[in-house]
């Protein structure tokens, strides 16, 4: 090989974008969820139970999806959206809720979500929305129970 004087580019890393982080203060909410996921086959990239260690966890691990509850004891799942986005705007992120409500599914998109999920959908609707997601839905098409496409 002949060098021509040129500098050689630096090799960077690839973004493999695979997994779910799981962030909620409830544990059994969490490893619920967790175990949903990983029994219809999507991989579970981490979790948390704090918004700050989330915050600081997810563009690290780069998942493809961060589902991040709306109400924390340290933050809201709306404030960990924008962070995530700020340093990897790659990193898709929904909020899930306890409630079906409009407005946090309108908090949820200015935030930069990609749309709400509830906590009171029954395991195979969550799956649904998470693959829709993962999937390549629109952000513009509503990902919230009762008014998905």
């Amino acid at each position: 090989m002949i060098w021509s004087g040129e500098p050689v580019a630096q090799a960077r890393p690839v973004r493999v974008p695979e997994g779910v982080f799981v962030l909620d203060d409830h544990e059994l909410v969490r490893t619920g969820l967790q175990g949903l996921l990983r029994s219809a086959g999507i991989d579970v990239a981490g979790s948390s139970g704090s918004a700050r260690e989330a915050a600081r966890r997810i563009p690290a691990l780069m998942p493809a999806l961060a589902v991040l509850d709306d109400q924390l004891p340290d933050g809201t799942g709306a404030e960990v959206c924008r962070a995530v986005l700020a340093v990897d705007p790659r990193i898709r992120c929904v909020i899930i809720t306890d409630e079906h409500d409009e407005g946090a599914l309108i908090g949820a998109v200015m935030s930069g979500a990609w749309g709400c999920l509830s906590k009171q959908d029954d395991g195979i609707e969550t799956v649904r929305l998470v693959r829709r997601v993962l999937g390549g839905a629109d952000r513009l098409q509503p990902i919230v129970p009762g008014h998905a496409a």
